[in-house]
């Protein structure tokens, strides 16, 4: 069994992947060097993990050596303009981690529905969005989609938020006048609205707070195979790492045509095509400078998912099924909500974040914020209550069973 000490030096050591390692290659001339260099850091600090760990990671050592290859290898092929061969290479890295991926997307840390936030900027005061104006761009519009780190040209996508400020951040920090929010959940059916089974999604995030010493210590105290569980899941995401990181390694010339940092990024977004069983991708926010650690962790979250069913015109049937969503609303209608100030978390689970920090319970924008948040809380707490449709319902009908 292993004791307090040895997990907290081990957590310790992951820790130090994100704090020694850069997420930007602002000292580096080429991409590829910057990767390189990580990698053979990463490597060299697996060896020093002890107990279980150790063990299940020497067990697992090629998994962690491929990903790292093939991440090179794919980045490689792509500036070679092989883009074909950097689609294989990469497929050979995914099919080593899949059952990973899978896992992860089973184990993450939700209860019932799974809910996230979409915002749009409408700078005409006089126009009110619709709820198909809050999903993706509809397919005759097709021509308007950009290249971003998880899109490619061309293809349409729903993209959430875990907080309304994580959006406003995405977005630029618009005037909150012009900013306007739904609140959506991944559901089923009608029937189950609140107790859907998960939809898998290939979780790129990592949050340490999952792997607290605190956490895994109450899995000490119960049984052996409860903490074997729950190490086997810090293990898993050890072995993530590579991937995660090079998914989330800042732009360096953000305004400039192509972004070396989207290649692995657009090849996994497409993977959701290719393997049926992941519907989008969770993944970490890069708009975090100056953010405090609670708020990162609970809060810099998102969902990308991209359109399934192809059609000529409208919404893609699978999301528009699987996705219910409120009407959209904007902060002048929400200027009467009252923040309860002993919370950090809301009823449903949503994140109160000037409760998370003292520092920030006087941020007039995240208060703001948060009476939105808290806001569509109480429409959610509504809906549960009453059943009643119009508040959260998807676009077209619910899936059949």
């Amino acid at each position: 069994m292993e004791n307090i000490e040895l997990i907290g030096r081990n957590l310790t050591r992951f820790e130090r992947f994100d704090k020694e390692i850069p997420n930007n290659w602002n000292n580096y001339d080429f991409f590829l060097d910057y990767l390189n260099d990580n990698f053979k850091r990463y490597l060299s600090l697996l060896p020093s993990f002890e107990g279980y760990v150790q063990r299940r990671l020497f067990e697992k050592k090629d998994t962690a050596g491929c990903l790292c290859e093939k991440i090179i290898k794919t980045t490689a092929d792509y500036l070679k303009g092989k883009t074909m061969t950097a689609y294989k290479d990469m497929n050979e890295a995914f099919t080593c981690i899949s059952d990973i991926l899978t896992k992860k997307s089973q184990n993450r840390y939700t209860t019932g529905a799974e809910f996230g936030f979409k915002a749009r900027v409408i700078s005409d005061s006089k126009t009110v969005p619709t709820r198909e104006d809050m999903f993706h761009i509809p397919f005759e519009k097709r021509h308007l989609v950009q290249d971003n780190r998880y899109s490619i040209h061309g293809v349409p996508s729903v993209y959430l938020g875990r907080s309304i400020f994580d959006c406003y951040l995405e977005l630029g920090k618009p005037e909150l006048d012009n900013f306007w929010v739904s609140l959506f959940t991944f559901s089923q059916n009608a029937e189950n609205v609140l107790e859907a089974n998960q939809i898998n999604l290939i979780d790129l995030t990592i949050s340490h707070s999952n792997h607290k010493t605190s956490i895994i210590w109450e899995h000490v105290k119960k049984d052996e195979d409860g903490l074997k569980a729950k190490l086997d899941c810090f293990v898993d995401d050890i072995l993530l790492w590579p991937l995660v990181m090079t998914c989330s390694v800042s732009c360096k010339y953000p305004n400039d045509a192509f972004q070396q940092e989207y290649i692995i990024p657009q090849i996994i977004y497409q993977f959701c095509s290719d393997y049926n069983e992941f519907v989008g991708i969770k993944y970490i926010s890069t708009k975090y400078k100056n953010v405090s650690a609670d708020i990162y962790l609970h809060a810099l979250s998102n969902y990308a998912l991209p359109a399934h069913d192809v059609r000529r015109a409208g919404y893609c049937p699978k999301l528009a099924s699987q996705l219910a969503l409120t009407e959209p609303v904007n902060i002048k209608q929400c200027l009467e909500v009252k923040i309860d100030t002993q919370n950090n978390i809301s009823t449903n689970g949503f994140p109160i974040l000037t409760n998370m920090n003292k520092s920030l319970k006087d941020d007039e924008i995240l208060l703001l914020l948060d009476k939105m948040t808290l806001h569509f809380d109480s429409l959610l707490l509504s809906f549960m209550k009453e059943k009643n449709a119009e508040i959260l319902k998807p676009l077209y009908g619910w899936k059949e069973e």
